[in-house]
This record gives C-alpha cells, structure tokens and sequence, in this order.
C-alpha cells in the first residue's frame, strides 16, 4: 500500500478529477471543506501550482507544490470527495480511524492549535491510482475565513 505522504501528494495533484469537470468551483478559500479540496483539484488538474497552494495551509506537510510534482502525478483519479463526522471517521480503517471518538477530537484540537485555524474538518477522498481505489481523510482547516487542506 502507498505511504500517506506519497498518497496524499498523489491524490493532491490528480491529473484526472471525475468531479471538477462537472462542478462549478468557487473561488479560492469558498465552498466549505469538500469545496477547498475540488478547488485543489481542480487547480492540481490545471497542472497550476501557484492555485493549488492558495488553498493548501502554509503548515501543511505537502505546501508548497510545485509545477514539477503536479505533473509527476499524473495517473490519480479522484472518485469522491466527502465531509465525514468525527464519528464516522472514528469507525474508519484509516490513519485517523482509531475507533476512539474522544481521541480523534483531540487529534482535530492538535491540528486545531498547530495551524491556528478557526475550524477542523475531515473530508474522506476516494481516488485511483494504479488500478488501486484507495480512501483517505484530509484535515481541513478553517482560517480567516477561507477552507485550507492541513495534511
């Protein structure tokens, strides 16, 4: 299985994105938490580094991208992009998926305090990459106003 750092990344600068063909993106920052990660998207797509980094926080472990990897990921396919529960995402087999509620909101006030963000919010992306269909939460932040990607 990929590393989440290396998935991640992938998924971040999906060459094909199923959903920003049919969507209307909003500008940068708007939309809520699913709409800053189609914005990534959709920007990812666009092969356009200086978009994609607008809506990735500056904290993020995958800020900045460049021009160089979005085109070296070229083979992801994002399937869906879906704002889960602290709840939902506690029962997942995912890196945040620990089965404990109660640890995950602490997971989410970390994030909370490494990023200075107003909100925490997880969204589950479900992409392709070499014919395997993988999920995975991303941390989405809230902060001054506009949606981040915190991974």
């Amino acid at each position: 299985m990929t590393n989440r750092r290396k998935f991640i990344a992938s998924v971040g600068v999906a060459g094909t994105v199923a959903i920003a063909g049919c969507s209307n993106v909003p500008l940068i920052g708007g939309g809520g938490p699913e709409g800053a990660v189609e914005q990534y998207f959709t920007a990812a797509n666009e092969g356009n580094a200086e978009k994609a980094n607008e809506v990735l926080h500056p904290e993020s472990s995958i800020y900045p991208v460049d021009e160089a990897t979005l085109e070296s990921n070229q083979d992801t396919e994002l399937v869906s992009v879906e704002e889960i529960s602290t709840a939902e995402l506690a029962e997942t087999d995912s890196l945040y998926g620990s089965g404990n509620k109660e640890e995950l909101e602490r997971t989410k006030e970390n994030i909370k305090s490494e990023t200075g963000a107003d909100e925490v919010a997880f969204v589950m992306i479900t992409a392709e990459q070499d014919g395997e269909t993988q999920e995975q939460p991303l941390p989405v932040v809230k902060d001054g106003g506009d949606w981040m990607i915190a991974s």
